[in-house]
């Protein structure tokens, strides 16, 4: 089964980096799995 994971950022261009990185050495089934990022007009 294919996962989604989805991350909506406002002005956290700072975070994003460390978020993803937690989320990676989560994800048990990296070939299965995707990571979709939506930037909600941040001005970062």
């Amino acid at each position: 089964m294919r996962t989604s994971f989805v991350i909506l950022t406002w002005n956290r261009g700072e975070m994003l980096p460390v978020c993803l990185e937690a989320l990676y050495d989560a994800i048990n089934d990296k070939k299965q799995s995707e990571i979709i990022i939506f930037n909600n007009a941040s001005t970062d």
